[in-house]
Order: C-alpha cells, then structure tokens, then sequence
C-alpha cells in the first residue's frame, strides 16, 4: 500500500538526484540545457535547501553529447583584389567557414594588402578553380568605367534618366540569394528562381489552354483542310524542343513548310515570313501564327505554359549555350507559347538579345505580367506595326 511517506521519500530521492545532475553538468553548454526541459529545471530551482545526502553521495552522472566534426572549410577564390576584395576576405576568414585560397585580378601589379597570394589574371579564373579544388568563387566589386560613369550621373543633381543595358548575369541578380559575410552583401546567383505562383499558374494554362482550343476548333479544322488539299504531307508536325529543366519534348506546330524543308541544308533558323520553304498556306497561317495553335495541346500536358521563353530545338541550344553559358537558365521555367522577347523583340532579333528578355522574365515573374504579356501578344498578332511593348510601368516587383 502506498503511503504518503512513501510518496514523500520517493519525491525527494528524485529531487536530491537531479540537484546532483546540475553539479555534474556544466549548464552553460548549449547542448546540455537542451537536455531538460523548461519544467524540469523549475522544479531544481524552486527547492534550493535540498542538498545531496552526505552519507552517501551519487554516482556521478555521465552526459555524453554527440558533438558533430567541425564543418570543412570551403576553399574560396575572389575575383577582384581590391579594397573590397580584401574587406570580403577579411569577413569570409573570420566566419571560420572559409578557407581563403587568393585573389585573380585583371591588374597583376596591385598591391596586396593581406596576406593572400595573387595566383592571377581573371582570365586565369576557371583554370584556378580546377587547380586549386575552389569550392566558392566570389566576385567582388570592381566597376568598368561605364558603370562608374552611370552611379556618378545617377546620383548627379540632374535629373536625366539613366538607363543600362544589362548583362546575363545581370538579369538573374533578381533570382539570386541575397546573403551577407561579416559586413560584406553576397548574392548568389546559380540559386534557385524565385517563388512562384506555381499552381496558379498551372491552374491558369490548363482552363486557357482548354476554352482557347475549343473557340479555336473552327479555325483549325479549316487550317487543317487547307494544309491537306494544298501541299502533300502530314497536317501537324512534332519537333524536338527543349524544356523545362533541360528536358527534350516534342513540341506540336501546323505544318507551314515542305516536307523536304531540311533535307539539303540540315536544322537551320527559318528567316520568317520570307523563308522559300513555307507553303502558300503556310505564309498565311505563319502570319496570323495560327501554325501555333497546337502547342496548346503542350500546354494541357504540362510540357508548355501559356506564357514562358519559347524553347528552342537542342542543336540550337548546345550552340547558344556554348556561346552564352546564362543560356541554359532559361530552363528553369516551363517554356511558352509566348514570351516576354516575342512581344519585346521580333523574329530576327539576335538570340542573345532575346536572352535579356528570358532572363527578365525569369527574375521577374508573376501571374500580372503573364496577363500583361498575353494581352500584348493578342495586340502583336492584330497589329504588329503598333504593338511594341513598354515595361516602364510594368509590374515586376
């Protein structure tokens, strides 16, 4: 039968042993407190005239915490050995995680002010990387004279406009992690894309793409008609595209050209309206796009979005990407049936130059913009002379 004598020595056995708990572990350590609880350590707290026995002191208490290795240091390299160069190595050195390899520099004669090596010219930079086992690489600030010449007239007393055509790079500082090391901001820029409203986006293509097929059926069963009495071959065609993290689909169009449109000169990029190649049907369906009408099929099986850069056939972007490496960005969202560069640019603007655009869009998307892009796709296709798009005001933020 329990009694209440029982109750009381049992409750003081506990007590008398935890109070020798809190002698035996240093509770400054992080670690150990994490190991009682909040109750726990109230109750030591509230009975401070308990004291250990002193005929027969506990065992001492053994806590053993797993305490994991200390990380690695990751092996930087920075570019620019500048005042800011060396500031950021300063920081990056004493938040421990870090362990500075040197600088490149495109001045070879400047002068060190730590005691980091200079191991080269930036052009050196890549051959470092893989010399030296360079985990992170980090760009410090080291301005052209145009971008020095643009923060000067920007913060003039003059209120010209100012404006830069930016680099690939960039157009994804939008998409990149804004951090800090020491007092030092980083950006990563190979980090993921900006949160998107994906499945309202998703939401969006499948009912779009599915009211626009059916009020478009009439116009394509003529299409289809037209291509079939006009020109021998099939009357929709599949090509290889890539996609949405690189992956190749086929993507479906009207047949607008000859069924031998390739055989003499291989993949090739069509001059538009004024390809040779295209049907007589065929420069007419190009003009009102309606060739494009059954990548809306795409769209419905997750391969396309209504609104995203257009993919390109993979010979063209093992080209591209050779040339521009930031072209393989592009891929991080779905592709579309129209896009930014197509209601920015036209067919024969330069690929490079339709990246800015991709990029942007990339940065900056949201479901308005899409709306926007959209409604100035239906204006390009009505009235290309007039429809050229203004992002002054656009809504990128």
């Amino acid at each position: 039968m329990v009694t209440v004598d029982t109750v009381v020595g049992s409750a003081g056995a506990l007590v008398r042993a935890l109070t020798a708990l809190v002698h035996h572990i240093n509770l400054n350590s992080a670690r150990t407190v994490s190991l009682l609880s909040p109750a726990l350590l109230a109750a030591i707290v509230a009975r401070p005239e308990i004291q250990p026995a002193a005929t027969q002191a506990p065992e001492p208490i053994r806590v053993v915490a797993d305490v994991a290795a200390a990380p690695q240091r990751r092996r930087a390299l920075i570019v620019g050995a500048g005042r800011v160069g060396h500031a950021l190595a300063k920081c990056l050195d004493e938040s421990g995680r870090f362990e500075i390899v040197g600088f490149v520099d495109e001045d070879p004669t400047i002068s060190l002010r730590g005691h980091w090596p200079l191991l080269g010219h930036r052009d050196d930079t890549e051959r470092l990387i893989e010399s030296e086992n360079i985990d992170e690489v980090f760009l410090a600030y080291v301005p052209a004279w145009q971008y020095e010449l643009a923060e000067r007239l920007t913060f003039a007393e003059s209120k010209v406009g100012i404006n830069v055509v930016p680099s690939p790079y960039e157009a994804l500082l939008r998409t990149g992690r804004m951090s800090h090391v020491g007092e030092i901001a980083v950006v990563s820029l190979n980090g993921q894309p900006l949160p998107h409203t994906r499945i309202a986006k998703k939401m969006f293509d499948v009912v779009a793409a599915s009211v626009f097929l059916i009020l478009s059926s009439p116009i394509s069963l003529l299409a289809a008609l037209l291509i079939r009495l006009t020109s021998p071959g099939p009357v929709v065609f599949a090509q290889e595209r890539v996609g949405h993290n690189g992956q190749v689909f086929r993507m479906f169009k009207f047949r607008s050209m000859v069924v031998s449109a390739e055989d003499a000169t291989g993949p090739i990029k069509s001059p538009g309206k004024n390809d040779d190649r295209l049907t007589p049907i065929g420069r007419w369906l190009r003009h009102f796009r309606i060739d494009e009408i059954p990548q809306f099929w795409n769209v419905l099986k997750g391969e396309m979005s209504m609104v995203g850069p257009r993919p390109e056939r993979p010979v063209f972007v093992d080209q591209y990407t050779m040339e521009t490496p930031t072209y393989r960005r592009r891929h991080d969202v779905l592709p579309g049936i129209t896009g930014l560069a197509q209601v920015c640019g036209d067919y024969h603007t330069h690929p490079r130059d339709k990246l800015r655009f991709d990029l942007y869009y990339v940065s900056h998307q949201s479901f308005l913009l899409d709306l926007i892009i959209l409604w100035r796709t239906v204006r390009v296709v009505l009235f290309p002379e007039r429809s050229k798009i203004d992002l002054s005001n656009a809504p990128f933020n």
